[in-house]
């Protein structure tokens, strides 16, 4: 048997976390992913007291509550489950685990960077979808709705996210929760907020660069260079937005994989 990956080992050991991961987010995820029922009742219960008859949550709420869900989900699903790997009892108990590293580490990434998304896209779409066809008036389920019209409505843009922009979606999430995951396991305190530190700090350093960058630039020769991109941008706009934006969040997710896999080799306890 293989010390460093042997497929059956990886499988049980991926079960074995999954049923982890449920254990200690799985009614976390399942009240947020029911958010459209629970806003529903909240709206059912204030137009009864109200005197305003059935009253249900407006289109643009339910898309707010989509990805404020998306966005908690993916801060705080690590800190909750992976983060306790730095805590002395539970990691030693963690690395004395039948499997190797990087059995760990490919399990690790499946469920955060892939599980947890998709679980609760899926779970907020079938709630939100089960009211569509079950309350009078509730309106078009979101996940029937084109993510390119809602962005781009009542503009000229003729950018086209492919599969509606969902995979996209997705990407942000991955990116979302694999960089959230990599401060889980870096900080033994304040995981969530050490790390929306460090991106402020981040965005505060990149802004501070690019402004000395662009007081000693060569205003002329940038503007000639940056015009011919943006024309070759503009004969294939789609293209260009799914590449770069796909390639930025790739490149977060590797980046902050690379970074979990170096601090799993450095945890002992």
């Amino acid at each position: 048997m293989s010390n460093t990956f042997d497929i059956k080992r990886f499988g049980k050991y991926f079960l074995w976390d999954l049923k982890q991961q449920k254990s200690n987010y799985g009614l976390n995820m399942l009240i947020v992913g029911c958010l459209p029922i629970i806003m529903y009742v909240i709206c059912l219960f204030i137009g009864l007291i109200s005197f305003q008859g059935h009253v249900v949550p407006p289109v643009g709420l339910r898309h707010a509550l989509f990805w404020g869900g998306l966005l908690g989900i993916t801060m705080f699903f690590s800190a909750k489950t992976y983060g306790r790997i730095t805590d002395k009892r539970y990691g030693s108990s963690w690395l004395m685990l039948p499997a190797s590293r990087l059995e760990k580490f490919l399990s690790m990434i499946l469920i955060a960077a892939v599980v947890v998304p998709i679980a609760y896209m899926l779970l907020f779409a079938l709630s939100d979808g089960l009211l569509s066809l079950v309350v009078p008036d509730y309106g078009q389920a979101l996940m029937t709705f084109n993510i390119n019209d809602v962005l781009f409505q009542g503009t000229d843009d003729h950018i086209e996210f492919t599969l509606r922009g969902f995979p996209l979606v997705w990407l942000a999430a991955a990116q979302n929760i694999m960089v959230f995951l990599l401060g889980a396991l870096c900080f033994k305190k304040g995981k969530v907020g050490m790390i929306i530190l460090i991106s402020v700090g981040l965005s505060m350093l990149s802004s501070t660069i690019m402004s000395v960058v662009a007081m000693n630039l060569d205003v002329e020769t940038f503007l000639s260079s940056f015009i011919g991109r943006f024309q070759s941008f503009m004969e294939y706009p789609t293209l260009w937005a799914n590449l770069l934006i796909s390639a930025s969040s790739f490149f977060w997710i590797i980046a902050s994989g690379v970074g979990i896999w170096f601090r799993l080799k450095t945890i002992k306890h």
